[in-house]
């Protein structure tokens, strides 16, 4: 967490955070944390459901949410939130360090660097992996709609190790020939940038590849040979789930770039204003209360793929009749089947369904169809069930 000081926790002075306002600060942190723990916890327990529940394959349908991504974003989240919790009940615990006569500050004891450095550490470095993971649940919705794969394996590589080398870049900067005084000066700035710049970077490029992902639904809507009402009722779903990923990730962690500006412009040795250490105290570790919401549970979006499975084998079975309406052993759609399975109507391009409301307008861009050439040879089923069920919905 980009927290509004230049220094370590444990090394910050009475000049910048002095004890009322530090308990009321940490008081802050373990509060949010504590909402946004239960927020991420809740994603975590539920997502798992998500892994019982396979529609005659065990291998991920086009055009449906990566719950791989959101998993791993809500545990990083949730043990971020015990850091955040870690770290304030230290803060509030130890003495401030002492100031020499030149204004070098040193910690109170060397156990409490040996101590509070790898909290530090580790709370960098998971809100790192959130960051990671949010641009690349974008980049997955992409990536769908584009009808190309990545596989999750190069999400896990690249979260984690380019968390792990900014995590280690910076405490390489701020221990490295300085030992246990605190550093300060242009090696806390160039500390921050590693946690200010992936920030920024997220902000600006997640924006871009969700208009991006826009225009290529759109693209695939029309070239059903129909855009109507029901069309337009989804991309305005679409575009309001879309906006709410991009606003609540500005929301928790615009403070934290204007603190990374603070620091450029009137520098890091000055008294941060104490509305920037609350801003920061309640929105960064409600991240995980927000995303609960944005990209729901595991049991909504299990309900949303069984009803859609249900519409789907119920219209299917009205147009081919009864002899055509072979069925798996387990009463889903035969393996053999060339058609799309009933789960790539669930939950379409990290739409998450939180009724069935929902659930209607997001089938309706599973997009399963023929082609030939640019034209549309023949309508399936599936898209006709989601265009009848989106038509007749309420929003």
């Amino acid at each position: 967490m980009a927290s509004p000081h230049a220094e370590s926790f444990y090394c910050i002075t009475e000049k910048n955070l002095d004890l009322d306002y530090r308990r009321i600060y940490t008081g802050t942190c373990i509060g949010c944390a504590a909402v946004g723990l239960a927020g991420s916890l809740t994603q975590v327990i539920s997502l798992r459901k998500l892994w019982n529940y396979s529609p005659g394959s065990t291998s991920r349908n086009p055009f449906t949410p990566n719950t791989s991504v959101i998993f791993f974003l809500a545990v990083a989240d949730m043990l971020a939130c015990l850091a955040v919790i870690a770290r304030s009940v230290m803060l509030a615990i130890i003495d401030p360090p002492t100031v020499d006569e030149q204004g070098q500050a040193f910690p109170a004891s060397t156990l409490v660097v040996n101590i509070g450095a790898p909290v530090q550490s580790f709370l960098q470095f998971l809100f790192l992996a959130t960051y990671f993971w949010t641009f690349f649940f974008a980049f997955d919705i992409y990536l769908q709609l584009s009808k190309r794969t990545c596989p999750n394996f190069s999400y896990h590589v690249f979260t984690w190790l380019a968390a792990a080398i900014l995590t280690g870049f910076s405490e390489f900067i701020v221990f490295f020939d300085v030992g246990f005084p605190c550093a300060s000066g242009l090696r806390v700035t160039l500390a921050h940038m590693a946690t200010y710049i992936p920030i920024a970077f997220v902000m600006l490029a997640n924006p871009l590849i969700y208009v991006l992902s826009y225009s290529k639904l759109k693209t695939l809507l029309r070239r059903q040979g129909v855009y109507g009402h029901t069309q337009h009722k989804l991309m305005t779903h679409v575009t309001r789930k879309f906006a709410a990923y991009v606003v609540i990730f500005w929301i928790c962690w615009l403070p934290s770039i204007a603190t990374g500006l603070y620091l450029q412009v009137v520098g890091v040795d000055e008294r941060f204003p104490f509305s920037l250490w609350m801003l920061t105290a309640i929105l960064n570790p409600l991240q995980g209360f927000f995303n609960c919401f944005i990209y729901g549970i595991g049991q909504e979006m299990v309900g949303s793929m069984q009803i859609a499975d249900r519409q789907v084998r119920q219209r299917a079975g009205n147009r081919s009749g009864p002899n055509s309406s072979s069925q798996h052993p387990r009463g889903l759609p035969n393996s053999s089947s060339t058609r799309p399975t009933a789960s790539a109507s669930a939950s379409q391009i990290g739409v998450s369904c939180y009724s069935p409301t929902a659930t209607a307008a997001a089938s309706t861009s599973s997009l399963p169809f023929h082609h030939v050439g640019d034209s549309v040879s023949e309508k399936s089923p599936l898209l006709e069930s989601a265009l009848t069920s989106a038509s007749s919905a309420s929003y």
